[in-house]
């Protein structure tokens, strides 16, 4: 019985054990995980999820392995949250689902630090989970996971039996881990004789790239451990007689510079010995439909051929939204469920206006932009208490001064008044006229002898 990649990594994740975060689109739209692990802790992917698992992390005294289900979009939305010191020590495994195909998301965590790994099929999901928690005890640090919906091998068996943690992992490098998982670093995606050319692909493979690659005579390699970029284990899969190499990565937005491209000059002076190229050239792929890989594949190499290779060129519709069936729907049900919240509301919030028709602040109103001053519901209403807190001290203070009176103003009478009057604006209204204020301040920097002024 076939298994798909989502069960493949939801077997291997419960296999080790330890808490489970799943995040997903909104409350009424569950994750695909989320059947799977019935005792998860669900977060919702617009309300920074890393942060949260952050501060799980911060509270417990001991963490043993975690696992978090998310979106290529929410981790790149998180982003800021992942260089945290929490996440870099401790066993953080995230497998992200890349359903919009928009690799860029893969190359934005290049300069964490973390291990990156890429499976684009079921049996490539088991084995690349498996490889990600054993990294995750190696190194004690979090690792990602990428996996790509793909059709792709989609009929090779996943094995999901066995044993996931390997023993003695403490005395394993990296490179042993990962070839007790007969997982290769890079990946000839078809077999060409003698060619000239080579094209470094991070991106959803397909039979038709494939097809089109090899009638080209061209070497297409995978990229499967995006990180750490091994440029030696790269070099030594490419034959003598390979001229060129193109680094491609698939991506939904044109860019001027490649990711790529400096991962893999990053070490080139270093290992240049074992493999010369006459040209190296970055190219990005958007938008391809099926048919138009051939093309586009002669279109790519036309340009590396050429004299003066044109670097980051584009190929296919980019600046556009790519998506897989499934996200799609999941696109759906996000739409009903959020349409069906805001009809909720909408019946809830006619009774607060007939309340308090004069005296209503929704602070996440539907159409707003933030809570404040932040987007996250929970944040911006801390945030509302705060300030709430902080104009009570400053309603008190005042108070105290109208019935005090210490100033020593060119005009106390007036101060007293106008101090007055912004009591009486701040709890009819909850604001103060800017005049007021004005006339308030100016009096007060004409006394330089009382400490409240």
């Amino acid at each position: 019985m076939s298994v798909s990649q989502t069960e493949a990594i939801a077997h291997i994740a419960n296999s080790v054990g330890g808490a489970v975060f799943v995040t997903q689109p909104a409350k009424a739209v569950e994750s695909s995980f989320t059947s799977y692990f019935p005792d998860a802790y669900t977060l919702i992917e617009s309300n920074d999820p890393y942060a949260h698992i952050d501060n799980y992390l911060q509270s417990q005294e001991e963490v043993d392995f975690v696992t978090v289900t998310s979106s290529g979009f929410t981790v790149l939305r998180n982003l800021p949250f992942l260089s945290a010191a929490t996440f870099k020590a401790n066993r953080v495994v995230s497998h992200v689902q890349l359903d919009n195909f928009d690799f860029s998301i893969v190359s934005s965590l290049r300069d964490l630090g973390y291990p990156v790994l890429i499976s684009q099929s079921p049996k490539e999901s088991a084995q690349y989970a498996k490889v990600a928690y054993n990294l995750a005890t190696r190194l004690n640090t979090s690792v990602f996971h990428f996996f790509v919906p793909s059709n792709f091998k989609s009929n090779d068996a996943a094995n999901i039996k066995g044993k996931t943690l390997l023993n003695d992992i403490q005395d394993l490098e990296i490179g042993a881990i990962l070839e007790e998982f007969d997982v290769q670093p890079f990946e000839a995606a078809n077999s060409v004789s003698k060619p000239n050319d080579s094209i470094l692909f991070l991106g959803q493979l397909s039979e038709e790239l494939v097809k089109a690659a090899t009638k080209e005579n061209t070497l297409l390699i995978s990229v499967k451990v995006y990180q750490p970029f091994q440029l030696q284990k790269l070099l030594s899969i490419i034959p003598a007689s390979v001229q060129t190499i193109t680094l491609v990565e698939q991506s939904t937005s044109s860019t001027s510079f490649s990711p790529l491209l400096l991962d893999f000059f990053q070490e080139y002076t270093k290992f240049q010995t074992l493999k010369n190229f006459t040209k190296i050239v970055a190219a990005t792929f958007g938008f391809i439909k099926a048919d138009k890989f051939s093309q586009t594949v002669t279109n790519l190499l036309s340009n590396v051929r050429s004299e003066q290779p044109i670097q980051n060129l584009s190929f296919g519709k980019v600046n556009t939204e790519l998506t897989t069936k499934s996200s799609i729907q999941r696109n759906v049900e996000h739409a009903k469920a959020v349409e069906k919240a805001y009809t909720l509301e909408q019946a809830y919030l006619k009774v607060l206006q007939q309340i308090n028709s004069g005296n209503l602040n929704v602070l996440n109103e539907y159409e707003s932009d933030n809570v404040g001053l932040e987007t996250n519901p929970e944040f911006g209403f801390g945030s509302f208490l705060f300030d709430e807190q902080q104009q009570q001290r400053l309603v008190n203070l005042v108070y105290k001064s109208v019935q005090e009176n210490p100033f020593h103003t060119i005009d106390n009478g007036n101060l007293i008044e106008y101090l007055s009057k912004w009591l009486v604006q701040i709890k009819e209204t909850g604001a103060v006229e800017n005049k007021l204020v004005e006339e308030i301040i100016s009096l007060l920097q004409t006394d330089e002898t009382t400490a409240i002024a």
